[in-house]
């Protein structure tokens, strides 16, 4: 498996599996670019983070393969 496909995998499973800490360590530490589904830009790896926390937080979705 490539680089980027295990990575990717890490990244993937971390979501499925609701880990924080292992969705941490799959993005870059300088900043990332992502467009939320409202339009709004998240730069930073901590605004990425905190997103991302209050998703997890939330009991009934799932990530489907």
């Amino acid at each position: 498996m490539s680089g980027f496909r295990e990575a990717l995998a890490r990244h993937l499973l971390a979501i499925e599996e609701k880990d924080i800490d292992a969705l941490a360590a799959t993005i870059a530490p300088d900043g990332v670019l992502l467009v939320m589904s409202d339009g709004k830009l998240v730069r930073s790896t901590e605004e990425f983070i905190e997103a991302h926390r209050g998703w997890f937080a939330m009991k009934h979705w799932r990530l489907i393969k």
